[in-house]
């Protein structure tokens, strides 16, 4: 089914020393990316990037990797769910140190060589992970680790590994926005060796060295990161990952990624100690696409721009792209539930679990339903067949946040008809399940979805995630009611009068597109916006040769840095126009408020920080509507100055697609939070 493309040796067995020679650019690759001007911080704070005195890097690929990594379905493992190790606060603090490294494993066959965390606390040894470490703290808890990069250096591909040939790039950001070609070189997929830390979902300062997506950790250098969390935090299921521009879709595709778990606090807002809820097994599940060739690495985005060494696999006779449209798909790779392919779940009949979901992948969307057994299921060939659905997702939390109701989606409804809310990369879902009474085999799937209402635009089968045994002795459990969760609600629901206001503040209303398509399409509008620009005014998008992933008509390098106020209510205007189906919309620090359809097929209310906004009637415009408040806490663990902790709130982060490698070609906007 597939061939590898030789451009000018083998990847296996190559020395990190050879590569100067060998790792040049390809023609469409720009011998040098504009200056990340547009990555800005408080100019009178320098970050202190530490030199590895240990720094020795790997000079060779091992051999035996990309053994077993052809295109091919994928069967089942059935090994008994995996959990990932968990790092626990102690005394207000969580101490421990990260790498980032090559690591070479086995996922589902295939002996992989990729980019992987590995951690340690104290005088342990390092240990290397698929899934990164789960981070359990509590509200005023402070988060300390060091993060190392210890990947190879750049100086071989500069162009690739890094942003070019200026390391440590931090300048303030630019007057000038960047000439079309220079935001181009910025938006083309780099970085590839550089990493940083993003705590997705944290309501944290997003300056300095706390949730700052904007430092550039360097190959042979460590970071000290210090993460103060505010004492009435949620509690709740956050995640992190690496997050430079140019590689963040390559490192989380990796595996670069884990659970941060926020529990404890405060007993009358922590929904774990809910009577019905409190003593039951919690899983928290990260979901990854890790889209590994068929060499088992990952090491470009596009095919026809590649270093020079790296082998181009085929799929049909054509080269394989890691990323776009349709490519996952091709590759039958599968969604990985914490590490491992179709792992079991074991529960007792009637029993209630807290199951946790984290969608760490960029590939596609998941739409998780429970369903029976059935003699029309073929595991071996990627194929679910009809099946009833076991309405047994009961939710109480969105994306980490406690909703205040038990959501129960697709109860006795069949599988076609189930509507439960898809999970899109960044997504969490926090559900109750409760197992069947009747014992036997029973199935979580990824149903499937049409091209309208996928991730890609492209149609996904379903796919089976987890196979649930349910044996042993029944159970009693019983459900908590929306009532009784009520009072757990993460945050309090905007009033009428709040919702007014803001939709009357038109001059402090934001309007946000997301644009993929012709520059040359949305260049003759003189304002593009959500509430006056229809997809059929940008000519759907025309694609061609100038194709931009873009806020409002402009990638990021040329997108004016988006002001916010601390402490200000605002309405966002937030729509897709292009070539694509939906983006996710992400913000970091703080969460908004925006409707979705609930299990009643009524509109519902809900806290999230994630949400894919669809590109709806091409014929006129149309938006979605959130609405968010710039909070900021009193104080901080350690910090009891309200001046200082409202100064840490200060500062510039972004928002962004969520579909990652839209991100790094430029679905990116910086905004600045002011007092």
């Amino acid at each position: 089914m597939q061939t590898c493309k030789q451009w000018i040796m083998p990847i296996k067995g190559l020395t990190i020393g050879s590569l100067t020679l060998l790792l040049a650019a390809c023609s469409n690759h720009q011998t040098d990316h504009a200056s990340h001007d547009m990555m800005s911080m408080d100019s009178e704070w320098t970050p202190n990037y530490i030199k590895l005195a240990d720094y020795s890097p790997p000079t060779a690929v091992p051999e035996g990797v990309g053994e077993g990594c052809e295109y091919k379905i994928i069967p089942p493992e059935f090994k008994n769910v995996a959990t990932a190790d968990v790092l626990e606060s102690g005394n207000g603090e969580l101490n421990f140190t990260m790498s980032v490294a090559y690591q070479q494993r086995d996922i589902a066959g295939c002996n992989t060589w990729l980019r992987n965390y590995a951690y340690a606390q104290g005088d342990d040894a390092p240990k290397a992970a698929l899934v990164g470490p789960t981070l359990k703290l509590k509200p005023g808890d402070i988060l300390r680790f060091r993060l190392e990069n210890r990947m190879p250096d750049c100086d071989a591909a500069p162009n690739f590994l890094c942003s070019g040939l200026t390391h440590h790039n931090h300048a303030d950001s630019s007057s000038t926005p960047l000439t079309d070609e220079e935001a181009a070189q910025m938006n083309t997929p780099h970085n590839f060796n550089v990493t940083n830390f993003h705590t997705h979902g944290l309501w944290v300062s997003p300056s300095k060295n706390s949730d700052n997506v904007l430092l550039e950790l360097q190959p042979g250098y460590a970071f000290d990161y210090e993460i103060r969390i505010p004492e009435d935090h949620p509690q709740g299921t956050f995640w992190y990952h690496a997050h430079v521009h140019g590689s963040t879709a390559l490192q989380v595709s990796s595996g670069m990624a884990g659970a941060i778990i926020i529990e404890g606090g405060d007993p009358a807002k922590d929904v774990g100690q809910q009577p019905q809820i409190k003593g039951k097994v919690d899983h928290t599940f990260v979901m990854q696409q890790v889209a590994y060739d068929c060499n088992g690495v990952i090491e470009y985005y596009d095919a026809n721009d590649v270093p020079n060494n790296v082998d181009v696999c085929e799929i049909d006779g054509k080269p394989a792209n890691i990323f776009g449209p349709g490519e996952w798909q091709k590759t039958e790779r599968r969604t990985l539930v914490n590490g491992q392919v179709v792992p079991r779940i074991t529960l007792k009949p009637g029993e209630i679990q807290r199951w946790r979901f984290i969608h760490a992948g960029v590939r596609e969307s998941l739409k998780l339903v429970t369903v029976r057994n059935s003699s029309t299921i073929n595991l071996l060939k990627g194929i679910i067949g009809e099946s009833n659905a076991i309405g047994t997702l009961n939710q109480i939390a969105v994306d980490g946040l406690n909703t205040g109701q038990l959501d129960e989606w697709c109860s006795g409804q069949p599988q076609l008809n189930c509507d439960i809310e898809a999970l899109q990369p960044g997504y969490r879902a926090d559900y109750l399940y409760q197992a069947p009474t009747t014992p036997g085999t029973y199935w979580l799937i990824d149903d499937q979805a049409s091209d309208a209402k996928s991730l890609q635009g492209v149609f996904e089968d379903k796919a089976a995630l987890m196979q649930v045994v349910v044996e042993g002795e029944l159970q009693t459990d019983a459900l908590p009611t929306s009532s009784s969760l009520a009072s757990y609600q993460a945050h309090p629901t905007p009033t009428a009068t709040q919702i007014a206001e803001m939709d009357h503040d038109t001059d402090n209303t934001q309007d946000m597109m997301f644009y993929l398509g012709s520059r040359t399409s949305i260049s003759s509008i003189t304002d593009p916006m959500c509430l006056t620009t229809s997809d059929n005014d940008l000519n759907n998008g025309q694609p061609g040769s100038d194709l931009i992933f873009s806020i409002n008509g402009l990638p990021f390098g040329q997108n004016p840095d988006r002001d916010l106020t601390l402490g200000q209510w605002q309405r966002w205007n937030l729509c897709t126009r292009g070539l694509a189906p939906m983006h996710p919309y992400h913000i970091h620090v703080n969460p908004f408020y925006a409707y979705r359809t609930g299990p009643d097929g009524e509109q519902q209310g809900v806290w999230r920080d994630t949400l894919a906004i669809e590109i709806g009637d091409k014929n006129a415009p149309s938006n979605t509507v959130a609405y968010s408040e710039n909070r900021y806490p009193t104080t901080l663990p350690g910090i009891d100055d309200p001046l200082t902790v409202k100064q840490m709130y200060t500062g510039a982060f972004v928002l962004h697609c969520h579909i990652l490698d839209h991100e790094d070609q430029g679905m990116m906007q910086k905004v600045v939070l002011k007092e």
